[in-house]
């Protein structure tokens, strides 16, 4: 996931580099971003349900994720800043799929929801929308489900 967060990172834009270089407490949001990417799925283990067909699924992740974070504060040196952009990355990275499907279920309010999950996140959105292209390409949904990956990317590339 890290190596497809860096991958995408090379990808941005001179403007989204600059608001990522900006300081939140004592790290910038780059460096909030990546230590994010690396606790965003850490209670995937605890919330994980194999259906009788083999679908997993790992309801409420984020939540308990989010709740965990602060146990890596000290580890990190997050301050409370810090910590506190971190739990909201990681509490808020499962919804950029519910907007997608969203966006895609309903194009004619694509730009009603994604502004409304713009209103929703607020300073987070380019974070949790760079980290969510990561995630798609680190779980091969490109490969796997290419019907569902390129529509998702295109609406992430936009």
């Amino acid at each position: 996931m890290y190596e497809n967060l860096e991958k995408e990172l090379r990808n941005i834009s001179p403007k989204v580099y600059t608001y990522l270089d900006q300081r939140i407490g004592n790290y910038t949001r780059l460096s909030i971003l990546k230590i994010a990417t690396l606790l965003h799925d850490i209670a995937k283990k605890e919330t994980l349900i194999t259906a009788d067909n083999g679908n997993a699924n790992c309801p409420g992740h984020e939540h308990l994720a989010a709740g965990m974070v602060k146990n890596f504060s000290e580890l990190f040196l997050l301050d409370n800043k810090c910590q506190e952009y971190v739990e909201r990355i990681v509490l808020h990275h499962g919804f950029v799929s519910e907007v997608i499907a969203q966006s895609l279920h309903k194009p004619t309010k694509e730009n009603i929801i994604w502004n409304r999950f713009i209103d929703a996140v607020g300073d987070i959105s380019y974070e949790l929308l760079i980290l969510i292209k990561a995630d798609d390409k680190a779980c091969d949904l490109e490969e796997l489900a290419p019907e569902q990956f390129y529509p998702r990317e295109k609406l992430l590339i936009r």
